[in-house]
């Protein structure tokens, strides 16, 4: 008998008996009562049955009224989902109503260069990210000698782009050709320039390809599958300089890789949208509306980056959506992106509610929203007909109250009375949602002995 810690198992504490007692078991039970049922196994079990739900359609809204959790459950699920040490697998953005393509998937940016004003297109959040999870899914689909092999190559790239930054340095340009010169050395890419006076890049990842695909020539490069757009329309300027690099480590690119890796492991990448619906979604998301359902399938941009106006979303890529259903102010979300997320009510929970004065100041509000009437939970009569309690009813995390004494919890569930829970009863019957007859119970409610 004892305790069995599944999550911490130094932390069971278990004893044998020869013989079963039960009242040593009920002794035992009563022991460790405290923590079995502070383990949040309902929560686990239901932040577990909303991944399965994300894993099958790829992404999913969490939608439910004020103060349900809906932003804590999302944040679990992206935790659960990228392990332990995944913190670099996860973003979290909030929307709001001017927010646009240009913001969150790809635009276009001014930029200072040679005392001039120029406009480059950048990835934004969800591009750049999305080419995160692409890279990671591109590796685990190759087989470990190539790995090993591009990791070679990048590392010798390396040392040549130091070289080329000396040279830099010194004469402020390197030279491709006669027209066309590096001007910088970036983490990623060569910028370089030419007679077209705006600066270009050229991706390092286009030249690991090519040398991975044995390209010499400016034709054999512009046939290498999975290189860029750019790469193809300036091949001249990007073998150059793959010859170059290629004559400087002849010997290195030679010799065979001997050191033995491990194949990368698949990893998730989730990004968290909270209040998906404050923006115009259509338009915020465009032609990613189709990509949304069709995984690892390029689609065009208007923009074009680096030569290149695809972008792809992978299937390692999860997006998780909160929103706020009390807000009828916000966007109203099309059928066709309704069609691509699955849709999953987060509601109130009393359950979850850690004091009985919390608890019992629940109730006197959830009377203001929802009742039974023969068996049946159904709208109270404060509130307006053309809204339903799962949309507007008020969530357990306005009740939730930190660990401490009586008094300050007491003090703390007066803070959360007086300028959370009744302001927004409040503003609920400005806005339409609850009646006027609804007035004499909030201000019973506002009164309520903390």
């Amino acid at each position: 008998y004892g305790l069995y810690n599944e999550a911490n198992k130094d932390r069971t504490k278990l004893k044998k008996y020869k013989t079963f007692n039960y009242d040593q078991l009920l002794a035992t039970f009563n022991k460790y009562k405290v923590e079995i049922l502070n383990d949040n196994s309902l929560e686990k079990a239901k932040i577990g049955a909303y991944i399965d739900i994300l894993e099958y359609k790829k992404q999913i809204i969490l939608q439910g009224p004020p103060g349900t959790g809906k932003t804590y459950s999302a944040k679990k699920m992206a935790k659960q989902m990228v392990g332990k040490n995944g913190e670099d697998q996860v973003k979290i953005i909030q929307f709001h109503p001017s927010y646009s393509y240009e913001d969150f998937v790809r635009g276009i940016a001014a930029k200072s260069e040679g005392g001039q004003i120029v406009y480059e297109t950048e990835n934004k959040m969800l591009a750049s990210f999305a080419q995160k999870a692409m890279d990671n899914l591109e590796r685990v689909n190759q087989d470990v000698e190539q790995i090993s092999k591009a990791q070679q190559i990048e590392h010798l790239l390396a040392q040549f782009s130091e070289k080329i930054q000396d040279i830099i340095d010194e004469d402020q340009t390197y030279k491709i050709t006669e027209a066309v010169s590096i001007q910088a050395v970036e983490d990623d890419a060569f910028r370089y320039t030419g007679d077209w006076k705006t600066s270009q890049r050229m991706k390092f990842k286009d030249l690991v390809l090519a040398q991975l695909n044995g390209a010499t020539t400016r034709q054999a490069l512009k046939q290498v599958k999975g290189i860029s757009g750019l790469a193809k329309q300036h091949a001249s300027y990007f073998i150059k300089m793959l010859n170059r690099f290629q004559k400087d480590f002849d010997k290195e690119l030679k010799k065979s890789v001997t050191e033995e890796m491990e194949k990368p492991e698949l990893k998730n990448y989730v990004l968290i949208i909270d209040e998906i619906n404050r923006a115009n979604l259509p338009s915020v998301l465009g032609e990613l509306i189709y990509a949304l359902e069709y995984r690892n399938e390029p689609v065009e941009s208007i923009y074009a980056l680096d030569g290149d106006n695809t972008i792809t979303i992978p299937e390692n890529l999860y997006i998780i959506g909160t929103m706020n259903t009390a807000d009828r102010s916000v966007g109203h979300i099309d059928y066709a992106i309704k069609r691509r997320f699955a849709f999953v009510d987060v509601l109130p929970n009393e359950a979850v509610i850690n004091t009985e004065k919390a608890k019992t100041l629940f109730k006197m509000v959830a009377e203001l929203f929802v009742q039974e009437k023969n068996g049946q939970t159904v709208n109270a009569d404060y509130l307006a007909t053309d809204f339903d309690y799962t949309e507007v009813q008020l969530g357990h995390s306005y009740f939730l109250l930190n660990e401490g004494t009586a008094e300050e919890q007491s003090t703390e569930l007066q803070m959360r009375l007086k300028y959370e829970i009744v302001p927004i009863l409040k503003e609920y019957i400005k806005d339409g949602l609850l009646l006027e007859s609804s007035r004499e119970a909030i201000e019973k409610i506002a009164n309520f002995d903390c």
